[in-house]
């Protein structure tokens, strides 16, 4: 795979979940845990003496303490209180010298005791019941828990938090120093609780200090990600401006996905973001295509002051100041049409934010049959059964994206739709996967109806009635041999019909018989078959018998037919290998009677 210098709107409404999740410090080369690198780059997780983080591995008391007073910001703190301890365990065992000043500090601030034998067991493993513990009391959460039946108290205030998000936690079960990490990270941007009484009215309350904003970071408060590189060629790759400051983005997330948002950033001292936390709402986050302008007009005027959007059904007032790029560039309204797909960004209603992309004509919703890996190859269909490749080397460089992650050619799969735009030479694909199967309810030409829940017809829109043998635009008259059966429904990026397949099928090989009695344009024929004549309903529309077919030109002439499953001729042909002059019949026209037959 191509390594991206640019990244594509990141697409799919599922993915923006922004408004909650905190994203961090982005993995080094060797593909360690997001958390972990983070942990690196704060300074809290440091390796053995062989640099070995040994994630794998159970961490002690004197470990875990470290960690705690380091994201507590008392690191200087704990230098300047190494030495002797109160606990005679600890002070001849000469591993444990390094600790000794998190140790002090630790006791000191009531996040952790010794045992009543005078001992500390800094060497001892932590079981997660502890490790909790050790980050509630941190936070001056310890009250909450006080008095409460161990170790199910702590457990069940720290899942409250979030602490064990993703951690398979036992409590009595020494935590190995991997999931310890995933812990404290989950920690981070917990609000601690502050003490606001004493004495008798001794109370606590939740105040706005974190973890986070102990540490020695700077915390740059409702900032905008205004540009990114890709649409600033003066920035590096992993550059982005806040309001109108350059900084370097080391979070764990794509500059593409936070591109035009409101966010809170930590930045350190060489002026790198590692930590983001979105402020704009997920209901201001819209992924959405545009739709046309007005009364069928499919470019935006140049004093247009809605947009109207396909998937949210609505339409939204632009802000006098909003932002709009097309395809990676500054643009205004009028370069706004009908089809261009990305992000909106709402603030009180209004759009203020507009990064979007046009597809390359006849690349808005391919679907792919197969994917030529060694020829970086992809084989799909677009309107009808045509198979076409796309040639991915003939574009200088590529990138593909599924739920706003960069993905690789492997990962792609049949069925998969894809939306393919080019600027500057270079490929952005966009992977919609969203396929629903069940049975066929109803269909009309602008929508369809599987399992009780109702589609629309997306901008493009086809059908097959025979597995893709052949495929045709969608109608209801192209599907109504499907209404009934079970159909997959490959669906786009709006959530509408991209493509609905089905097997209408035949109960029948071809049949030959001598078409008796066709009347021009009616929808019956009689045909002498196998000793009998006999009359047949016959299916006409898109895939079946056409509406120009006049049966009254096969009278007299050797058919071949097939039937579909409900009995009705579905195709008819004249096979008749020369020119009958005559074949007559009994009265009750079932048997031949005498027939004039000239071959050539």
């Amino acid at each position: 795979m191509k390594k991206a210098k640019k990244l594509l709107v990141t697409l799919l409404v599922l993915t923006f979940v922004l408004s909650t999740f905190s994203v961090g410090f982005a993995a080094n080369e060797e593909k360690l845990p997001t958390e972990v690198v983070r942990a690196q780059a704060l300074g809290i997780l440091k390796g053995d003496a062989q640099g070995n983080l040994n994630l794998d591995k159970p961490i002690t008391r004197a470990e875990a303490l470290a960690l705690i007073i380091r994201i507590s910001g008392l690191e200087k703190s704990a230098d300047l209180m190494k030495g002797q301890t109160r606990f005679a365990d600890v002070n001849p065992d000469p591993g444990l010298q390094w600790a000794t000043g998190y140790i002090n500090l630790g006791v000191g601030q009531g996040i952790v005791n010794g045992y009543p034998d005078g001992s500390f067991k800094g060497n001892a493993q932590v079981t997660y019941a502890e490790m909790a513990k050790m980050i509630l009391y941190a936070m001056n959460y310890g009250v909450t828990v006080e008095g409460a039946q161990w170790p199910a108290g702590v457990m069940g205030k720290a899942d409250d938090l979030d602490i064990f998000d993703k951690v398979n936690a036992l409590p009595n079960v020494p935590a190995l120093r991997g999931d310890v990490v995933k812990m404290i990270d989950n920690s981070l941007t917990i609000n601690h609780l502050v003490q606001t009484g004493y004495g008798d009215l001794k109370q606590y309350e939740e105040g706005d200090k974190t973890f986070l904003s102990k540490m020695n970071v700077e915390e740059l408060k409702k900032v905008v990600v205004t540009e990114i590189a890709k649409v600033n060629s003066k920035l590096d790759d992993d550059e982005i401006k806040l309001d109108d400051e350059v900084y370097t983005l080391k979070a764990d997330v794509s500059a593409d996905a936070i591109f035009g948002l409101e966010v809170d950033a930590w930045v350190n001292d060489d002026d790198e973001v590692f930590f983001v936390k979105v402020k704009t709402a997920e209901k201001d986050i819209l992924v959405d295509t545009l739709d046309e302008y007005e009364d069928g007009v499919e470019a935006y005027a140049k004093d247009a002051k809605e947009v109207n959007l396909i998937a949210a059904d609505d339409s939204y007032d632009l802000d006098e100041d909003v932002v709009i790029y097309v395809n990676h560039a500054k643009a205004k309204a009028s370069d706004l049409k009908l089809g261009q797909y990305g992000k909106f960004v709402l603030e009180k209603g209004s759009v203020v934010f507009i990064d979007v992309v046009s597809a390359k004509a006849g690349f808005d919703g391919i679907i792919v049959k197969e994917v030529i890996e060694k020829d970086e190859t992809i084989e799909y269909m677009y309107d009808s059964d045509e198979a076409i490749e796309l040639d991915l080397t003939d574009a200088d460089e590529y990138y593909i994206y599924l739920d706003g992650k960069e993905i690789e050619l492997s990962d792609i799969e049949v069925d998969d739709v894809l939306y393919v735009a080019e600027v500057d030479d270079e490929y952005f694909i966009t992977v919609v996967r969203n396929k629903v199967e069940g049975k066929l309810e109803k269909a009309k030409n602008t929508s369809a109806t599987v399992d009780g829940k109702t589609y629309d017809k997306g901008l493009v829109a086809t059908s097959s009635q025979d597995n893709d043998d052949t495929v045709n635009a969608y109608s209801a008259d192209a599907v109504k041999d499907l209404v009934g059966e079970e159909v997959e429904v490959i669906l786009d990026l709006n959530g509408q019909i991209r493509h609905i397949r089905g097997d209408e099928e035949e109960t029948s090989d071809d049949i030959y018989g001598i078409a008796i009695k066709g009347q021009d344009y009616y929808d019956t024929i009689r045909i002498y078959v196998n000793g009998e004549s006999k009359t047949y309903d016959v299916k006409r529309g898109t895939n079946d018998v056409s509406n120009s077919t006049n049966l009254a030109g096969f009278n007299g002439k050797i058919v071949k037919f097939t039937l579909n499953k409900d009995g009705e001729i579905n195709s008819i042909a004249d096979v008749t290998p020369g020119s009958v002059s005559t074949f007559k019949f009994d009265k009750d026209n079932d048997a031949i009677v005498d027939s004039r037959v000239i071959m050539f």
